[in-house]
């Protein structure tokens, strides 16, 4: 399998090989920097880790049910979680590994399905899941989260505070008590807005909710933070043409890929880029060497 290795900044990218033997699971975007992979074999899941050019072993997962999907996090004391997806006699569940002192330890199965797993600020050994609070040391909870649970994407804060992303309507609602209850937050776009492009989700990884959007003729990509929207960019669509592909934030900059990976006979192989920065937005064509 290829990948295209690049660094923020940088005018090239590079394609590195991963040698994994099997077949290699598909993935939930998970909340670190650095990639996972995971392999099914006869002795478990083979999970192996991506920090930067050199694919490491990272050991073996032994979930209950038939792995389908793997996502990943780090909790407060800087130990990293693995979660997969798998199935059980027809059911989703969600399985969670902890690696402590070199081992990988189960902390528990709760139904359901696998979004992006994400610490908890304050907490050294406590991760949220969607609808489900992992820890080190408990049995997995259940937040009481509004409307579908299995579309509920949670984004943790300090102090019991939650902010609840609708992957269906795209709501955005916030409890100050750990989800006992929600205050809905205004939509960011305005009452009666006509759509070119209908609102998204975009930056699954990140650690607030992000939406982007086109109407007039203009791309808006807002967040929301300290309980309200506020706009990362509002442009021209022609400033961002192509650029409908995925998004994560780097530090500092949301990065936005373009859809497609362009081949031209004769040309090198390139990605378009445009990174978001300080309300403007800088794209550029990184050439794939």
């Amino acid at each position: 399998m290829r990948h295209t290795l690049w660094s923020v900044d940088s005018p090239f990218a590079r394609l590195i090989s991963i040698d994994i033997a099997g077949q290699i699971l598909g993935t939930v975007p998970g909340s670190t920097n650095g990639l996972w992979f995971a392999s099914p074999q006869a002795v478990g899941v083979r999970v192996y880790r991506l920090p930067g050019e050199v694919l490491r072993a990272e050991g073996i997962l032994h979930p209950r049910g038939t792995p389908v999907a793997l996502s990943w996090a780090t909790d407060g004391s800087g130990a990293s979680w693995l979660f997969l997806e798998t199935l059980q006699e027809q059911k989703y569940f969600i399985e969670a590994f902890r690696k402590e002192r070199s081992k990988w330890r189960a902390k528990g199965t709760a139904a359901g399905n696998l979004l992006t797993p994400r610490g908890v600020p304050g907490e050294r050994s406590t991760v949220i899941c969607g609808q489900w609070v992992f820890s080190a040391t408990r049995s997995p909870r259940r937040i009481p989260v509004n409307g579908q649970p299995d579309l509920a994407e949670t984004y943790p804060g300090r102090d019991s505070h939650l902010t609840q992303l609708s992957l269906d309507d795209l709501s955005v609602r916030t409890s100050d008590d750990g989800g006992s209850h929600w205050v809905l937050a205004p939509p960011p776009w305005p009452a009666g807005e006509h759509f070119a492009f209908p609102p998204e989700a975009i930056d699954r990884s990140g650690d607030t909710p992000t939406i982007r959007w086109v109407a007039g003729g203009r791309l808006v990509i807002t967040r929301f933070s300290d309980g309200r929207w506020s706009n990362l960019l509002e442009t021209a669509v022609e400033n961002v043409h192509g650029l409908s592909g995925q998004a994560l934030t780097v530090g500092n900059r949301l990065v936005l890929f373009a859809l497609c990976y362009r081949i031209s006979a004769g040309e090198p192989d390139s990605i378009r880029i445009g990174v978001v920065a300080n309300g403007s937005v800088n794209v550029t064509t990184v050439e794939v060497r």
